[in-house]
């Protein structure tokens, strides 16, 4: 097991800052939908809390969730602990869409997704 002599500043920031990620939700959005092999269609979410699991009863899919669809959202995620964590507004993210990992049919893929991804406050 490592040992911590000391935490990093930033590592303290985020300790003291995690309680208020679950204010939050990170919700992803298909904005534009071609020949998805997951069927998604304009409109359908996939909704996480803020701390980053999946919440299926929220998610308009609730039986599954695509993997090349969620493998996108990573980065949307440490966006949101970095801007709550850090006091600023999440709500307020310069970059909002994504598309996902499958190439497409004109690539040798399924199809291609595109998604608006949005903090909310929860409920």
């Amino acid at each position: 097991m490592t040992k911590v002599k000391q935490l990093k500043e930033n590592q303290v920031r985020l300790i003291n800052n995690i309680s208020k990620l679950t204010n939050y939700r990170l919700v992803a959005e298909v904005v534009e939908s071609q020949n998805c092999g997951w069927n998604a269609k304009v409109g359908d979410k996939i909704v996480f809390s803020g701390p980053g699991w999946i919440l299926p009863a929220e998610c308009t899919n609730k039986e599954n969730t695509c993997l090349f669809a969620v493998s996108e959202l990573t980065p949307f995620s440490w966006m949101l602990y970095d801007r709550v964590c850090s006091g600023h507004d999440p709500e307020d993210m310069i970059f909002k869409r994504v598309r996902c990992k499958d190439p497409g049919v004109e690539h040798c893929g399924w199809g291609q997704i595109v998604m608006e991804i949005r903090a909310e406050l929860a409920e």
